[in-house]
């Protein structure tokens, strides 16, 4: 089901390998990449999917264990960040 909401996405890539099996008359290659893009594309969506449901159980046991060190991490890589794009818009602004 994914794959069929999301190929939409890949039209332009479509279109060109369509044109191109069409134009050298190998009209089984067009139809074959039609039929398989969307099952290939529901097969990553689903596998990832499938892996953030996973990650995120064992990523919120670990936050419950080791909340605060996490924080205190998270607090250093944000100050470093915002002290990095203040000095960037100021030698910009130079």
């Amino acid at each position: 089901m994914l794959g069929g909401l999301a190929s939409p996405a890949f039209i332009p890539m479509k279109l060109f390998v369509m044109t191109k099996a069409v134009s050298r008359g190998v009209m089984e290659t067009s139809v074959t990449f039609t039929v398989a893009m969307p099952i290939g594309v529901s097969i990553v969506l689903s596998t990832v999917a499938v892996a953030i449901g996973i990650s995120s159980r064992r990523v919120k046991g670990w936050l419950e264990i080791h909340g605060n060190a996490f924080e205190a991490v998270r607090r250093v890589v944000s100050g470093h960040a915002a002290a990095w794009a203040i000095s960037v818009s100021l030698m910009e602004l130079r």
